[in-house]
């Protein structure tokens, strides 16, 4: 198993590589780039024309990884890993219809949250109606460690940031660090230590309002200080159990 998994792993990046190298101009040619809102920070204004649709790429590359794992598995009659890779297309294919309807407008508003939130329903409805996953295996499917964990912690990232504590840690950060490349190295620990602990998507919420509040005491761009809280925050994330979505989902198994 350890072979064809890898072996998968292997053709899916291969794919996703050379694959790109064509799409990725291919959209560029197309005018198929990200409008960006005007009423948006002044940086964001650098992601203006960055192709949109890159998702197929992904799929595709997960199509061509599924076949290569569970083809034999197929002529014996085991669809499970499919229906997996069906429902991740249906979601895909929502977020396909999302980046349409951007381009289509030409603008950052694509379909509206009740939008997306009743096309997952039908999705997830017509998986239940066909019998792919039946009634009765949806208490059991549903993991409610991780649904648990993720809304403890963003009630915990709320009363952190209702509590005035990122404009506090901002003024001890400053206090502390000698210049900016050292409150951004700060920045990047305190991540990485909240997030062997705490789920990384929580941490970034928590620790982004600090580094903001930073930068808009020094008035720099936050960009840096955002990109290396995000790394951090999900190299150590995926060191511990607890530090990551599907981290949690596997230990689980």
């Amino acid at each position: 198993m350890s072979i064809r998994l890898i072996t998968a792993f292997v053709i899916s990046v291969l794919f996703a590589t050379l694959f790109g190298r064509f799409y990725v101009p291919w959209l560029r040619r197309q005018k198929a780039g990200q409008e960006i809102r005007e009423d948006g920070p002044t940086w964001h204004s650098t992601k203006a024309g960055t192709p949109t649709m890159g998702g197929v790429i992904f799929i595709l590359a997960s199509a061509l990884g599924i076949l290569t794992v569970g083809f034999a598995d197929m002529l014996q009659g085991q669809f499970l890993h499919f229906f997996v890779f069906l429902f991740a297309l249906a979601f895909g294919a929502i977020g396909f219809l999302d980046d349409w309807e951007k381009l289509k407008k030409k603008q950052n508003l694509g379909l509206t949250a009740k939008m997306k939130f009743l096309l997952q329903l039908a999705a997830a409805l017509l998986f239940v109606v066909t019998g792919i996953l039946p009634l009765s295996a949806i208490p059991g499917a549903i993991n409610w460690n991780v649904l648990l964990m993720i809304g403890g912690t963003m009630v915990m990232v709320d009363f952190f940031i209702r509590s005035k504590m990122p404009n506090l840690i901002a003024d001890v950060l400053l206090d502390k660090a000698a210049n900016v490349m050292w409150v951004i190295i700060y920045m990047s620990l305190f991540a990485g230590f909240i997030s062997a602990f705490v789920d990384n998507v929580a941490t970034v919420l928590m620790v982004a309002p600090v580094g903001i509040a930073v930068c808009r005491k020094l008035k720099i761009s936050p960009v840096p200080m955002i990109l290396s809280i995000a790394v951090s925050s999900n190299l150590q994330g995926a060191a511990t159990l607890v530090g990551d979505t599907t981290s949690i989902m596997l230990g689980a198994y």
